[in-house]
């Protein structure tokens, strides 16, 4: 017989459920078990959604000024900056560094919790 807990980890939601049963010979309405199941408190654990910032092209393109000519002949002269997500946990952090191409060393840097 189907086992909720030790078995399926809380992954199992009504449709896994109404599958499972309609294997074992018994045939039930989906909305019968998802019904059944908010009654008794059964919730399956929603997937993580993967982070999609690609909206299509918004906007104005730089000119590409640089080339890939990314080494400066002088300090200050050059400076790069660049967005970049973590994820920690549940939670998504943001770490937006500015570079001084001469060196390459960290001018500056700002981290935060949202994308500003």
């Amino acid at each position: 017989m189907l086992s909720l807990t030790s078995k399926g980890k809380g992954r199992y939601g009504y449709r896994r459920i109404t599958g499972v049963l309609k294997n074992e010979g018994l045939n039930h309405n989906h909305k019968l078990i998802a019904r059944l199941m908010s009654e008794l408190g059964f919730n399956a654990r929603n997937r993580r959604q993967e982070y999609r910032s690609y909206k299509g092209r918004h906007g104005t393109i730089a000119k590409n000024i640089f080339k890939r000519r990314f080494h400066a002949k002088a300090p200050n002269k050059r400076w790069l900056t660049d967005v970049t997500e973590f994820k920690v946990g549940e939670d998504r952090l943001y770490l937006s560094p500015i570079l001084d191409c001469y060196n390459n060393e960290i001018i500056s840097y700002q981290g935060d919790r949202y994308m500003t």
